[in-house]
């Protein structure tokens, strides 16, 4: 009797699995698992051999069957490169994809792949709102794609102008927002106010000066689309007051009245004075006199006549100065010798230089003493 027959990995015998005893000239049949190949003679006997009852046989191998290449798929990697029945073969997608289908196949016992081949697609984003007072452009939603933010007019774009898909189904960055845009208080506008409140895009402010004052510049200024004014603030320049002045006025003002700012005047002093200062006319200067001429008695505008035979010495002619008289050799002053500059007129007429009395003798010797052509 021979025992139970041998077994063979993958496979299965005919003889019932209870039996314990065989008798000899039995025979078993084997046969290999499903998803397994034949190979090898796939039968035992029970003989008896040197007295003693043995199984000859099978000569047998169940090998896995092969299901072949499962196949690539595009954008992704396939792991796993034994095909033979119960291999199993997982797929990966590149980043930005995804899989779409179980990503992991087997062999099966009929030598096919369990399934469909897989695919990777790409990821893709949500659809990118608007900002408010904006507006999201974009063709696509998929991995790497870009969307762009536009802004309406009068409002300028905070935070990045394009972002992407990434492999997160995130859109990069952070999400922009749309400011309205407004330019800053002109500032501080001396002797003057503004008319217009709104300082948003295209809005225009206008400058006034108070009573009295003249501007400078530009009368508005309009917010631009880069947050600046069109124009700079003004300047509102002060008038200038007339003074008094002694001797003399301000041509066709009065004192107290106000003169505008680069407004030019002319000085006039009364009668017998004149303006000292010799830089006319006077401006006005943001409030200020460019200078203030004084007057002064007149000057005599010449010498006092010079006597026939003599000359006059006078080193000024200004109000209070004197002018000296001198004859040549052979002459007298007949008259004052000094006159005085008395508010532009000589206060003396002048002197003649008359022969002196000696000279005369002499020419009158010399006369008769001469012959008688």
């Amino acid at each position: 009797m021979c025992v139970p027959p041998p077994q063979v990995p993958y496979a299965r015998h005919s003889a019932p699995l209870d039996k314990d005893d065989f008798p000899t000239d039995s025979m078993v049949q084997y046969t290999c698992f499903p998803g397994y190949n034949t190979k090898g003679f796939p039968r035992a006997m029970c003989l008896l051999y040197n007295g003693t009852a043995q199984w000859f046989g099978p000569d047998l191998h169940c090998l896995p069957r092969s299901c072949g290449p499962p196949g690539e798929i595009a954008h992704g990697v396939r792991e796993g490169d034994t095909f033979t029945f119960t291999s199993r073969v997982t797929y990966n997608c590149s980043e930005g994809f995804e899989v779409v289908g179980r990503p992991y196949r087997y062999c099966q016992s009929n030598g096919q792949w369990s399934g469909q081949l897989p695919e990777c697609r790409p990821v893709q984003c949500e659809k990118p709102a608007n900002p408010q007072n904006g507006r999201a452009h974009y063709t696509s939603v998929s991995y790497n794609s870009v969307v762009t933010y536009e802004c309406r007019f009068g409002f300028k774009l905070v935070g990045p102008a394009t972002r992407t898909c990434n492999a997160s189904k995130l859109w990069d960055g952070l999400e922009p927002v749309c400011e309205e845009i407004k330019c800053e208080d002109p500032g501080p506008f001396y002797n003057g106010y503004f008319e217009g409140r709104s300082y948003s895009l295209g809005s225009t402010v206008f400058f006034r000066c108070f009573e009295g004052m003249k501007m400078e510049g530009a009368r508005s200024a309009t917010c631009l689309e880069n947050g600046n004014w069109s124009n700079p603030i003004p300047k509102c320049l002060s008038p200038c007051i007339v003074p008094e002045m002694e001797q003399g006025n301000f041509t066709d003002f009065s004192p107290g009245s106000r003169v505008s700012h680069g407004q030019e005047v002319n000085i006039t002093c009364i009668y017998r004075y004149d303006v000292i200062h010799t830089a006319t006319p006077v401006s006005c200067n943001n409030g200020t006199w460019s200078h203030v001429p004084t007057c002064v008695p007149a000057r005599c505008r010449q010498l006092p006549e010079k006597p026939k035979n003599g000359l006059v010495i006078a080193p000024k002619t200004d109000h209070g100065m004197k002018a000296l008289f001198l004859c040549r050799d052979g002459y007298q002053l007949d008259g004052p010798n000094v006159t005085e500059c008395h508010y532009g007129k000589w206060t003396l007429p002048s002197p003649i230089c008359k022969e002196s009395s000696f000279k005369a003798l002499e020419t009158k010797g010399l006369d008769s003493a001469m012959p008688a052509i």
